[in-house]
């Protein structure tokens, strides 16, 4: 297994120096780094990917490694094909979790329609959607529904999941990670 990394940067272009979004990805770039980039920030409801900011976030990535975390304000369909038409601009995986996509961590996977056309959305523009935080059974669920969809381990949430240890999570989804 190869590991890439990609580092999360916090850097907004609103709170600092108009270039610091794009410094910070020339640095990380010149370091063999990837970026992680987010939507937005606690109190701002203005989404980086939003389509009028597209030009600006591939000059700043150019050829580095980009994931994407998915919006978090519980987007719509509109909304999620948006920012996968960002993701695959950039040629971006979109880390995402079970409540962004309306599953409940837990539950039986009886209604899952609105996960399933972004699932769709996702497969047609042939970005990779990655799940990662929740219970183990529940993803390893929405992994066997969905063929497509692939985990991102969050470390943290695994190792403090009561019901099962940190390597049955690496067992059981290292294939798709």
């Amino acid at each position: 297994m190869q590991i890439r990394y990609a580092v999360s940067t916090m850097v907004f272009w609103w709170r600092e120096n108009n270039l610091s979004f794009e410094q910070e990805c020339r640095f990380l770039s010149s370091l063999g780094f990837g970026v992680e980039l987010w939507p937005n920030i606690k109190g701002q409801n203005e989404c980086r990917y939003d389509r009028r900011n597209w030009p600006r976030l591939v000059d700043a990535t150019g050829d580095m490694l980009v994931s994407m975390r998915s919006r978090i304000d519980g987007p719509t369909l509109e909304q999620w094909n948006e920012q996968i038409e960002c993701a695959k601009l950039l040629g971006a995986n979109i880390v995402t979790d079970l409540r962004n996509l309306r599953i409940r961590d837990g539950a039986e996977l009886d209604n899952c329609d609105f996960a399933a056309e972004v699932v769709k959305l996702a497969e047609h523009n042939e970005v990779k959607l990655c799940l990662e935080t929740g219970s183990l059974q529940t993803l390893k669920d929405v992994g066997e529904k969905f063929e497509s969809v692939w985990y991102c381990l969050d470390f943290g949430y695994a190792n403090l999941d009561p019901q099962f240890a940190f390597r049955q999570y690496v067992d059981d989804l290292a294939q798709r990670v």
